[in-house]
């Protein structure tokens, strides 16, 4: 329709914009990180990946409660079988991937560890056959 052609450059730059504040935000996490843990002498990983989903399910909360970007909860599709079935194992792989890649910076420089995430899609790969 003429009203879908219009809206679609507006679409794609509202896309373009997430991406590059999202790129923005992983950059800059991963440089604090490597700052807290490495330079200031933090050796304390799980504490601040403790602190990151703590400030992540805050904001999460908040958003669910005053905005319309997760209809979903508003909509009450997410049960506890919802929770315990799908949320609470992806949750807790991705909590033990942060505290694993917090403790990563102690050790590594951060040129190493993105090249290692580089990765991830080939180590998937070849382990989901």
């Amino acid at each position: 329709s003429v009203s879908e052609f219009h809206l679609r450059p507006f679409l794609l730059m509202n896309s373009i914009w997430y991406v590059i504040f999202w790129m923005s935000i992983s950059c800059g996490m991963i440089l604090f990180n490597k700052a807290v843990l490495s330079q200031f002498d933090f050796p304390y990983p799980m504490f601040l990946t403790t602190w990151h989903m703590l400030l992540a399910t805050v904001i999460t909360q908040i958003l669910s409660k005053y905005t319309d970007m997760l209809p979903g909860v508003k909509e009450n599709k997410v049960d506890h079988l919802c929770i315990k079935e799908s949320i609470l194992p992806v949750s807790l792989f991705f909590a033990i991937s942060l505290v694993l890649s917090n403790k990563s910076y102690i050790y590594l420089s951060v040129s190493f560890i993105q090249m290692l995430k580089a990765m991830t899609p080939v180590a998937v790969l070849f382990l989901s056959y």
